[in-house]
């Protein structure tokens, strides 16, 4: 296996991917810092706040992940999960244990183009955005019943971190009004 030396050493590619990780990156912070950890204590008593993490090798691409609420209880959970994957897309992730399932919350997340995932695992993102032959997709592993869609961004930093936001806050006031 031959070794692509030419890429290896295209430091105007490497540096454009690193300024657009970074760029990305800020995004995420942005968001994160405009949503109150207050509001989120009054109504989500169990939410451990907000989390950025960033990885490089999701199935071969980088990603970037903002986490909101932070509850993973299998029976009362809540979170949602904006996950940036290069390559890929933006995509917002809604995870809910049993308890919190009701037919007018299955509605609302209908109603704003969320698709529910029949993965058996509610973290193999490959699969569930991507599609996969999972024999087993109905059995979740986990007990977490996950919604998801695609957020579709335009080239200007402010209007991504805008789009990220409102749909962040859009499910924040779905969630408190169950």
């Amino acid at each position: 296996m031959d070794l692509d030396l030419n890429l290896w050493k295209d430091k105007v590619l490497i540096q454009r991917q690193n300024r657009l990780k970074t760029k990305f990156w800020s995004i995420f912070s942005e968001v994160g810092n405009r949503i109150s950890e207050s509001d989120q204590l009054i109504n989500f008593s169990e939410s451990k706040g907000i989390k950025l993490s960033r990885g490089n090798d999701l199935v071969g691409f980088p990603y970037h992940v903002l986490d909101v609420i932070r509850n993973w209880k299998k029976d009362s959970g809540q979170n949602i999960r904006v996950l940036n994957w290069f390559g890929h897309g933006i995509f917002i992730f809604i995870y809910l244990g049993g308890e919190r399932i009701s037919d007018h919350l299955n509605k609302s997340l209908e109603k704003q183009h969320f698709t529910k995932s029949d993965q058996s695992d509610p973290f193999d993102y490959p699969s569930i955005i991507l599609g996969s032959n999972d024999d087993n997709q109905i059995e979740n592993q986990e007990n977490l019943f996950v919604w998801y869609k695609e957020i579709e961004i335009g080239n200007q930093k402010e209007e991504v971190e805008e789009e990220i936001f409102s749909q962040v806050n859009g499910l924040l006031q779905i969630l408190a009004n169950p």
